[in-house]
């Protein structure tokens, strides 16, 4: 890949310069700063309605798409997204994991401010979810937070929920379960026609919770959404008022056959169902110290503009 010239490299530390392509103009600082300052100088853009009529027709389109058969042995991705932003408002924070979760979000969740969508996007670091979550809450008391982490990916991090609970912070987590490091699986299938050590052992996750001092929900269809969401909101909110000391840990239940759900050279999962991949993981107060100073100016990572045809695997059910 050649990029488009000219280059132009910001970055805070000038060691980088150069070290992938040989940059044009290179300039030393804050990228946050950078873009601010340029942001000033640059003339405003008008906007463009006939392209918003279209990405907005789109959406539409991809919702339809999307839209599967209800009645179901598990919980289908659609619905359960869609779910939880009826439930959680507009408000809510939504951080995700490295997997097919990460994507499916993108795809399927409808955000338009800023600062609600936290994902390993950059190194797509395995165990992101949870404690990002955590810092978000305490960064933002005041909004809902939703985490979306992989059966494997929360058993990198998943302890940090004991801090959680030690902070009284109300957190909502669901955990998207395939048994398999479903991303590893797909990579090594299509690269060497073969998968190695990506089946993961299934564990006890409810144990595990009762050990943190979490309460654990199971969520096994779609018919079964409504009711629990409604559920986790309460005690989620009353957390937040310090009414419960406890986060809400959801073990969600989907169910997805191997490559059923693959968007964009990756998987994910819920109990029985999605995958993740990754290296390192996020601690807890590390994710509040830079959400704090992140999130009231965040840019949304918006979910792609669908204007034409799905990709295949999109609506698979979990």
């Amino acid at each position: 890949m050649e990029p488009p010239r000219p280059l132009i490299q910001v970055d805070i530390d000038p060691d980088v310069f150069g070290r992938n392509y040989p940059a044009d103009v290179t300039v030393t600082g804050d990228a946050a700063q950078v873009v601010n300052a340029l942001l000033e100088i640059l003339p405003p853009r008008t906007q463009d309605a006939d392209l918003r009529a279209r990405i907005l027709a789109g959406r539409e389109e991809a919702w339809r798409e999307f839209t599967p058969t209800p009645g179901g042995k598990r919980v289908s991705p659609y619905r359960l997204l869609r779910a939880l932003q009826d439930q959680f408002g507009r408000e809510t924070v939504f951080t995700t994991d490295s997997g097919n979760g990460t994507f499916l979000a993108m795809e399927m969740l409808r955000l338009d401010l800023p600062g609600k969508f936290l994902a390993p996007v950059d190194y797509s670091c395995m165990g992101y979810a949870v404690p990002a979550a955590i810092g978000a809450k305490l960064a933002r008391p005041d909004c809902p937070v939703v985490a979306l982490a992989g059966d494997g990916a929360f058993l990198m991090t998943g302890l940090e929920l004991l801090t959680a609970a030690h902070l009284g912070v109300g957190v909502a987590v669901f955990v998207l379960r395939d048994r398999e490091l479903a991303q590893i699986a797909q990579f090594q299938s299509v690269a060497l026609n073969r998968k190695t050590c990506s089946e993961l052992p299934d564990y006890d996750l409810g144990a595990l919770c009762r050990g943190l001092g979490v309460e654990c929900l199971a969520l096994d269809t779609d018919e079964q959404v409504p009711a629990v969401l409604k559920h986790v909101a309460t005690v989620t909110a009353e957390n937040r008022m310090i009414s419960f000391p406890y986060p809400k840990l959801m073990n969600a239940i989907l169910d997805v056959n191997q490559g059923a759900a693959v968007i964009l050279s990756s998987t994910c999962v819920l109990r029985g169902v999605m995958p993740t991949r990754g290296e390192g993981a996020s601690e807890t107060m590390c994710c509040t110290r830079r959400l704090q100073a992140f999130l009231p100016s965040a840019p949304v990572l918006s979910p792609l503009a669908r204007t034409g045809r799905r990709r295949a695997g999109c609506g698979s059910a979990w």
